[in-house]
């Protein structure tokens, strides 16, 4: 074989190779991207269960709010989001 050839081979193969590499980049970085957005949403959903409940226990008085059921409904939506 002579030398033009396996260089041409050499590079096809490694062209080959590079294509493959960075379509697993493509790949892994739109996954990253989906988790890192659900991710967002739900730090936000977090954030605003939380929200809820501190102003819940600022409006029913201290006595009432271990049998309030509006806290435990909030505190279910905060284990779903957890």
């Amino acid at each position: 074989m002579s030398f033009v050839l396996q260089c041409h081979e050499i590079g096809t193969d490694s062209h080959e190779e590079l294509l493959k590499v960075l379509h697993e980049l493509h790949t892994s970085t739109k996954t990253f991207h989906l988790y890192q957005t659900e991710h967002k949403q739900t730090e936000s959903k977090l954030r605003l269960v939380e929200s809820q409940k501190k102003k819940l226990e600022l409006i029913i008085p201290k006595e009432k709010i271990e049998k309030s059921k509006k806290i435990r409904l909030v505190d279910k939506e905060i284990q779903k989001v957890l």
